[in-house]
């Protein structure tokens, strides 16, 4: 893993993450949230780069498994 690049932008959702062609990741954090919000988010989408939930073809698993505690 080359990185973690994090931006807060106003989205339609809480957050999101891509996997980058240079093997780093894109955190997307809603800006518009709150602070305790963004900090919930960050961690559910460092799930998603820790379970390597890129590759399934099953989103609600996915959350479901990121949403585990």
């Amino acid at each position: 893993m080359n990185g973690i690049n994090v931006f807060f932008l106003p989205l339609k959702t809480h957050g999101a993450v891509t996997y980058n062609d240079d093997d780093s990741y894109t955190i997307f954090i809603n800006c518009n949230d709150s602070v305790e919000r963004q900090r919930q988010t960050f961690v559910h989408e460092m799930k998603h780069i820790e379970g390597d939930d890129f590759d399934l073809k099953d989103v609600q698993f996915s959350e479901w498994r990121a949403n585990l505690k």
